[in-house]
């Protein structure tokens, strides 16, 4: 859902394109989706994305070294009844 959020500017870039082949291009609405897709953009791409990024590679390491102890705890209890 996160990574959804990065790409509401995108909707608004489109909307751009569509009001330029429209030639509405002179109209607030055109002005005010200009600014909003600006904010958006910002806040979206160059704020929240590093810290999504940052939480998916954290998440991922909790993981990773959760999965690499399971299982050497396994191979050590399969070594243990070898004897």
């Amino acid at each position: 859902m996160s990574c959804l959020l990065c790409e509401l500017s995108t909707i608004l870039v489109n909307l751009r394109a569509i009001l330029v082949v429209q030639k509405k291009d002179d109209t607030l609405f055109f002005k005010l989706n200009d600014v909003l897709t600006a904010i958006l953009f910002f806040v979206f791409r160059i704020f929240y994305f590093p810290v999504m990024i940052w939480r998916i590679c954290v998440g991922f390491k909790v993981v990773a070294v959760s999965l690499c102890n399971y299982l050497y705890s396994l191979s050590l209890s399969r070594c243990g009844s070898r004897r």
